[in-house]
C-alpha cells in the first residue's frame, strides 16, 4: 500500500489524534528516492520500532522483496511489519510503518529531509518526553 510521503495520514485515522503525515509507505509499483542517510537516523528509527504503535496481529511482508522481516540490531530482534512508528517534528507528526527500518537499511530508501530533521531533533524514544508526545498523538 503506497501513500505519498508527506501526504495526510489516513491509513488508521483512529491512531492519530493530532494531524499526521505519511512517510515510508512504499510498494513495488512506485519509485521512491534512494541514497545514503544520516548515520544517526537508523538508530533513532530502531528505537521508535521498539515503541511502535497501532500494533496488530499477523505480520506484513516487505512489498519490495516479498519477505517476512525479522531484524537483529543492537543485540535485539524484532519482527517488523506489525506496527507503526511516530516521529515528532515542529509542524507535523509523521507516521511510518515499522518496516521503515528495513526500507532504509536494505532498500536504501531516503526519507524526506524534513522527516530526517524531525527524527534527529525529537526527544529520544526511550525518554519520558517522547512517551508524552506519543500519548498526545496516538490514542
Amino acid at each position: 500500500m503506497k501513500y505519498p510521503d508527506l501526504s495526510p495520514y489516513t491509513y488508521r485515522p483512529r491512531q492519530a489524534i493530532r494531524p499526521t503525515e505519511n512517510v515510508g509507505w512504499l510498494d513495488e509499483k512506485c519509485d521512491f528516492p534512494t541514497g545514503t542517510v544520516d548515520e544517526y537516523l537508523l538508530p533513532v528509527i530502531w528505537e521508535c520500532c521498539m515503541r511502535r504503535v497501532a500494533v496488530r496481529r499477523g505480520c506484513a511482508t516487505c512489498r519490495l522483496c516479498n519477505n517476512n522481516i525479522s531484524v537483529t540490531y543492537e543485540r535485539q530482534t524484532l519482527r517488523l511489519g506489525t506496527g507503526e512508528i511516530r516521529i515528532f517534528g515542529e509542524s507535523a507528526v509523521y507516521a511510518a510503518p515499522d518496516l521503515l527500518f528495513h526500507y532504509i537499511q536494505y532498500h536504501k530508501y531516503q526519507p524526506p529531509e524534513v522527516f530526517v530533521k524531525a527524527a534527529l531533533g525529537q526527544p529520544m524514544p526511550w525518554t519520558g518526553e517522547y512517551a508524552a508526545l506519543l500519548a498526545s498523538a496516538v490514542p
